[in-house]
């Protein structure tokens, strides 16, 4: 069965982005990241503007902690991508990636 608990994912900032492409400046970035838990809707943050930007970004999800959550959460992990906004639409640009441990 597993317990029903709730993450809690919390953006803070994103620090030093630098552009994919070279024609592109920094100041013209427009980040949001996005990420999602097996099972469950995708999460986007709103579209911030620079290098560097403060989202503060909470989210909370009511996960069910059994054997098939915890599986997805040691070998796939928690992933976090970072995309460009600004980047031409058939690029689907990453500006960056990161992953996550959760804990209790």
């Amino acid at each position: 069965a597993g317990a029903a608990k709730t993450l809690v994912v919390h953006i803070v900032t994103i620090e030093g982005l630098v552009p994919v492409f070279p024609e592109a400046q920094a100041v013209h970035l427009q980040p949001y990241v996005s990420y999602q838990i097996r099972g469950y809707r995708e999460h986007f943050t709103r579209t911030m503007a620079g290098p560097s930007c403060r989202f503060d970004d909470t989210s909370r999800v009511r996960v069910r902690v059994d054997s098939e959550f915890s599986r997805w959460a040691e070998t796939e992990g928690f992933q976090l991508l970072v995309f460009d906004a600004a980047a031409p639409a058939a690029s689907a640009t990453i500006a960056g990636a990161a992953a996550a441990a959760a804990t209790e």
